[in-house]
């Protein structure tokens, strides 16, 4: 199980129970276990787990002895390696990784230095289950998040990450090391909603209408920060539907639904500034779904591009493996923020890459396109038959 229903807006560590999970079925002579899950890049941590006990070695002729760790001691050994080797390959190496691979390893032991949640599981102000509201609690503890001033000093971590981000070299090791400042900026940006809510509910309870107007105003300012911040990381669909989940089961459901219900019920007037603006605050942006890396012979590859600010001149190039010339097509609008283009059918392998000016900035997908020529790196698609047959020329 990598992953459970509470935190599915959230990071999640528990990379001891993939260990666990590998010994128990080790221990009942299996050929391996099915590892389940909603979402990818958010629990990379725990792929580079699952891969490390299950790799598939070549025959050496002689019997391999089980590597499992089965004690306490080793599985938390064997968790700082995981996390160190998948950090040194996600940032490259150097203090960022080495910040990161520390603090996430922590947090990924059993009983060791316990990560703070900020969703939970709870009922909904309809009475719908929910999975992850941002509720004020911390799942798997008795935690009631309490005015932010008390509550940020755990966040110290997170944000030295700012100034970690200037060791990171390469470009793909920055859009790596990005895609995490975002996720733990978001979770620190999560956590003082879920301090604003516990003050909102406060206040309306004990009568003072106007000092919990006042949270209900920060909230909708937090609220504003989070979101652009969550766009900032997003990566395929499953980071869409972080989205779609937080606006409309903790924002519509639970703050509106439940809290604005109560304050109204009071005698509290709402405020005028009490939406969130739909407007987009963050960094320039450029992210491509879906990421296919096979065709068939002659199958158009359709590629949507999501692209923050004011775009101007989106397009996409592509090549034949090997050649020097890109071909461009223009990406036409379909939606705020979203771009679409097909590249026509190919019967040799390809790569391509997306660029567009915007009001934020210039932008480049994939990130490594953008780098010094003798390094630069784009997006590869293989093109060969149901049965992995490329066409042969004559």
């Amino acid at each position: 199980w990598m992953e459970y229903d509470f935190a599915l807006e959230q990071p999640l560590f528990h990379m001891y129970r993939v260990l666990e999970d590998g010994q128990a079925a080790y221990d009942q002579h299996a050929d391996g276990f099915i590892a389940e899950f909603w979402r990818t890049r958010m629990i990379a941590h725990m792929f580079a787990a699952y891969k490390d006990l299950s790799w598939d070695y070549a025959p050496t002729g002689r019997d391999i002895e089980v590597d499992i760790p089965m004690d306490r001691a080793g599985r938390n050994a064997r968790i700082e390696y995981i996390h160190r080797d998948w950090a040194i390959h996600e940032f490259g190496p150097g203090p960022a990784a080495d910040h990161l691979a520390s603090h996430l390893a922590d947090f990924d032991k059993r009983n060791e230095k316990r990560f703070q949640n900020v969703t939970d599981f709870t009922e909904g102000a309809d009475d719908i289950y929910s999975q992850g509201y941002i509720t004020g609690g911390d799942w798997g503890s008795k935690h009631i998040w309490g005015p932010w001033e008390e509550e940020k000093a755990w966040f110290e971590w997170i944000d030295l990450l700012d100034e970690l981000r200037k060791t990171v070299k390469g470009a793909g090791n920055l859009e790596r090391f990005d895609y995490w400042h975002h996720v733990l900026r978001a979770h620190k940006l999560m956590a003082e909603i879920a301090s604003e809510i516990n003050q909102y509910e406060a206040r309306t309870n004990s009568g003072d209408l106007q000092a919990a107007s006042s949270h209900r105003s920060k909230l909708a300012r937090l609220w504003e920060q989070m979101m652009s911040t969550q766009v900032q990381r997003v990566s395929d669909e499953e980071d869409l539907g972080v989205i779609l989940n937080l606006e409309w089961r903790s924002w519509r459901n639970w703050v509106e639904g439940k809290y604005d219900a109560n304050f109204v019920e009071a005698g509290g007037i709402l405020p005028a500034e009490k939406d969130p603006s739909p407007e987009y605050r963050g960094e320039s942006f450029i992210n491509c779904m879906p990421l296919l890396t096979h065709a068939s012979p002659g199958e158009d590859v359709s590629i949507k591009a999501l692209i923050m600010g004011e775009v101007d001149h989106p397009e996409l190039h592509y090549r034949k493996m090997g050649l020097d010339d890109f071909k461009t097509i223009d990406m036409e609008h379909e939606a705020r923020g979203v771009y679409r283009v097909s590249i026509p059918g190919q019967l040799e392998d390809f790569e391509w890459y997306v660029t567009a000016g915007t009001s934020l900035g210039d932008v480049i997908f994939p990130a490594a396109s953008g780098a010094i020529a003798a390094e630069r790196m784009y997006q590869t698609v293989v093109v060969s038959d149901l049965y992995g047959n490329a066409i042969v020329k004559n």
